[in-house]
This record gives C-alpha cells, sequence and structure tokens, in this order.
C-alpha cells in the first residue's frame, strides 16, 4: 500500500520536473466543495488540486475529503483541457487515484470488528470556469464519481456457562463501490 503511494507521488515529481522546464508553464490551485448524490443520502466533499498550467492543459495532484456513506480521503492525479481559448473557459476533467478510509478499523457491535482498506476513485466530467479578479477564476462542474472501498468483517461469539468459550468464525469480505453524480464550485488561481 506505502509502495502504491510512493510511487504515485514519485512519478507525479518526475513529471512536474520535466513540464517545469518548458516555457509559459504556471503554477495553479484549485480549491473545491461540492455536493455528491448518488442511491445514498447526498454528501459534502472538499478538494485542493495543485499542479501545472501549460496552454490548454492542466495536470496536479489533488486530495480531498469524501463524506459518502463512508468517510474517505481520496488522493488523486487531475487533468484538466479548456474546450476554447476565451475569457469564459468551458472544461473536461478526469481524476484518478486511490480512496483511503477515514477510519480503517471500527467495531460494529461487542462480537464483530471491521478492518477497512484503499480502492479506487475517479471522477469525470465537465465544467466552467469564470475570471473574477485578475488570475482568480471561479469554478463550477458535473461530474460522475465512484469511490470504491473493502471491508473484511471478523466476529465470533461466546458460548458455555460458566467458563465462556470464544468461537470465531470466518472472515467476511465485502467490496463497495459507490457510484455518484458530482456537483462542485469553487476557486482557482
Amino acid at each position: 500500500m506505502k509502495f502504491k503511494v510512493l510511487l504515485f507521488l514519485s512519478v507525479a515529481v518526475l513529471a512536474f520536473e520535466k513540464i517545469q522546464a518548458q516555457d509559459k508553464i504556471k503554477f495553479t490551485s484549485t480549491n473545491l466543495a461540492g455536493l455528491l448524490t448518488g442511491s445514498s443520502e447526498p454528501a459534502f466533499q472538499l478538494q485542493s488540486i495543485n499542479g501545472l498550467r501549460y496552454k490548454e492543459f492542466t495536470a496536479g495532484i489533488g486530495v480531498g475529503m469524501d463524506n459518502y456513506y463512508f468517510k474517505t480521503i481520496p488522493l488523486f492525479l487531475h487533468v484538466t483541457r479548456t474546450v476554447f481559448s476565451k475569457n469564459k473557459l468551458p472544461f473536461v476533467y478526469a481524476d484518478i487515484g486511490l480512496n483511503f478510509p477515514q477510519d480503517r478499523d471500527s467495531d460494529k457491535d461487542s462480537w464483530q470488528n471491521s478492518s477497512y482498506s484503499e480502492g479506487l476513485y475517479f471522477d469525470l466530467g465537465f465544467g466552467y470556469r469564470v475570471p473574477v479578479y485578475k488570475k482568480i477564476s471561479m469554478n463550477f462542474s458535473l461530474g460522475y464519481s465512484q469511490k470504491h472501498l473493502n471491508e473484511e468483517r471478523t466476529g465470533g461469539y461466546y458460548i458455555g456457562f460458566p467458563n465462556p468459550v470464544f468461537i470465531k468464525l470466518p472472515s467476511e469480505y465485502y467490496s463497495y463501490a459507490f457510484r455518484r453524480i458530482s456537483l462542485k464550485a469553487g476557486l482557482s488561481f
């Protein structure tokens, strides 16, 4: 798991250094708040994406907080392409990365424990960027997002009296895939 994150960050840093040597490359930061809705209750999300802009392309690394069903922290590679070169810019975007559970372990009850592990995260969509002041823009986007999460449940029960014996049950494995619509707004500079 740590190897995957280290490899992901290493590739991003190497790409950053190679691109930085080019002309007209600018640093960009986008901070977003949004709403996720699907078959479960609507939930709040936050994202911060930092990277580089070159002509109509932007690439960066993002991290967020995703409260949809399970609280998770997505870490992802973000790529954006503007559609036209005008003052108000429509764009398309793609995010792909890993989704980390906020709480790795939880006690469902006194007989059962759950352990969560990371899964795939992606978000695809389109948006509109409106300049508001000098190099600051307001972003609005609509996308389709998925987050995956894995759970291992272990547990058992006690039998016997007065000296109870714990009987361990076989582990159960669950894989969750949450499909939802993502509506976000925020500032970029």
